[in-house]
């Protein structure tokens, strides 16, 4: 049979590799030309990639989470029923589409265990949603959410409002169901620290590889480490470091503690989302051609989540600039708490990131920029400490605030500002 390579193309100039975040097609699925068949996520963006043939897709030849050069034959594409058709053009990769293009219909035919069924009859009657007869369509971005929630195989179950899914229906169904979570397979987040003995014949750097295990990374380590690469290959890094009175924000949280209001670091977070709509630059991007910054209207705060075994995901808070503080401080709890499931959140409009290196110990730590976002701010912990009055001393609750930015986005001059409207903003926090 006549068949074809897919490869992973080149989508922007001096681009070494990229990450290969989901796949959009199985083997044995009908493929359109120009019908998106992947995604991968590279340091400009994250993309959908159009077949450059029309065919059947045979087979992967990689797995989904893998960092990949360019150029890496990553599918095999029978192109039998197409190549006496004319008139194909192949593309000697693929092209780029966003996020937003060509939603998929949910196939009928897919079906979960008896659980997960007894739970959507459930969702039906109790969830306050139009439940829709028609096959839903899935964007891109629902179809990921799906995924890293473990949901594609129920995905007919679940209700919709309107014909295209949407993350809002994937969390109602989620929020109202949590009792079934159960029924469906868990996530293979934590199944990667299995220890992989290796043959004794087999030796590394002149070790024998008796003497040593090969653990596998986790997913979400992976993924950290091509960020960090990205990162590390494009931006210029600087620091800017200054300390904050704390005593503002320690009242309120001592205010709030007791009927569970917002985190102090919560409440940071507000003072940094406000800034950064006034200093836009780091709300930013650099374009492909280095000419042009990418200044995205809103602000799309990350925020760093740790999960257990000292692996690190993104929650985002999506338009944070925009909210209300009581709305930003409840967008903010739902965002971290599902990072702590697994789920990264961080797309290229993350432009902006915080640390709070304070709730290990740490007064004091230069961050590291991690793709896409162009600058982070780590937290460290509150210290009393002396300050001079008068004749004698008094102390002083203060934090240590340190700024890593890219200098090609922000200049120092201006970095400073956007650092030192923050802590404005924290020194003088009302609730």
């Amino acid at each position: 049979m006549p068949t074809v390579s897919i490869r992973i193309p080149q989508l922007g100039e001096g681009l070494r590799e990229a990450y290969l975040v989901d796949f959009l097609k199985s083997p044995g699925d009908s493929i359109a030309r120009d019908e998106p068949l992947f995604t991968m996520e590279t340091d400009k963006a994250i993309s959908d990639v159009e077949s450059p043939h029309a065919g059947t897709l045979v087979k992967w030849l990689v797995e989904v989470d893998s960092v990949l050069e360019i150029g890496t034959e990553i599918a095999i594409v029978d192109t039998t029923s197409t190549s006496h058709a004319g008139g194909e053009v192949s593309r000697p990769y693929g092209d780029a589409v966003t996020h937003e293009a060509a939603p998929i219909s949910i196939a009928s035919g897919q079906m979960g265990s008896a659980g997960v069924e007894a739970a959507a009859l459930q969702t039906a009657t109790r969830a306050p949603v139009a439940v829709k007869n028609t096959d839903s369509l899935i964007p891109p971005k629902t179809r990921r959410y799906l995924r890293d929630h473990n949901l594609m195989d129920v995905v007919n179950r679940i209700s919709t409002v309107g014909r295209k899914m949407s993350i809002a229906d994937v969390d109602r169904y989620i929020s109202v169901e949590h009792e079934f979570e159960q029924e469906l397979e868990p996530s293979d987040q934590h199944a990667s620290s299995e220890i992989i003995p290796q043959a004794d014949t087999l030796s590394v750097g002149g070790v024998d590889a008796a003497e040593f295990d090969m653990v596998p990374l986790p997913k979400s380590q992976i993924r950290l480490n091509y960020r960090l690469t990205q990162a590390a290959a494009t931006c210029v890094p600087v620091t800017l470091v200054n300390e904050w009175n704390w005593e503002r924000v320690h009242s309120a949280r001592n205010h709030t503690r007791q009927h569970g209001g917002p985190s102090a670091f919560a409440m940071v977070c507000w003072s940094v989302a406000k800034a950064a709509e006034i200093h836009q630059r780091f709300r930013c991007s650099l374009s492909a051609d280095g000419k042009s910054w990418r200044v995205f209207k809103s602000v799309n705060l990350g925020i760093a989540v740790s999960l257990e075994d000292d692996q690190l995901v993104t929650a985002v808070v999506r338009n944070a600039n925009e909210l209300t503080q009581s709305e930003f401080f409840e967008a903010y709890t739902e965002a971290v708490q599902l990072a702590r499931t697994g789920v990264d959140q961080a797309d290229e409009s993350t432009t902006l990131m915080v640390s709070n290196i304070g709730n290990i110990g740490m007064t004091i730590g230069i961050p590291a920029i991690v793709a896409p976002a162009v600058a982070t701010l780590a937290l460290g912990q509150p210290v009393d400490k002396p300050v001079p009055d008068g004749d004698s001393f008094r102390f002083e609750r203060s934090v240590t605030a340190t700024l890593s930015f890219d200098h090609r986005i922000a200049n120092g001059i201006g970095a400073a500002a956007f650092l030192n409207a923050i802590k404005s903003s924290v020194e003088a926090f009302e609730l």
